[in-house]
């Protein structure tokens, strides 16, 4: 699957949780429902991945968190 394709899956499913949702609920809920959202649609989706920092031999291991990591189940 083209990385489009993926990330127009995952536009399309934010659209549908908020659409049934709506606005103004912590980050949280909508972030679960999205991972279901996106299970139902073959997709894997990892939340809250740490990523490294590298600066002038300075690594930084926590310095930032993917929101959602999200890819093709096949």
């Amino acid at each position: 699957m083209h990385i489009n394709d993926v990330s127009g899956q995952v536009v399309d499913a934010a659209i549908t949780v908020h659409s049934v949702l709506g606005p103004g609920l912590p980050e949280r809920a909508y972030q679960l429902c999205l991972a279901h959202e996106l299970g139902k649609r073959d997709m894997l989706m990892r939340a809250e991945v740490p990523m490294a920092v590298r600066y002038d031999g300075l690594e930084l291991d926590l310095a930032y968190r993917i929101d959602l990591l999200v890819k093709r189940a096949w």
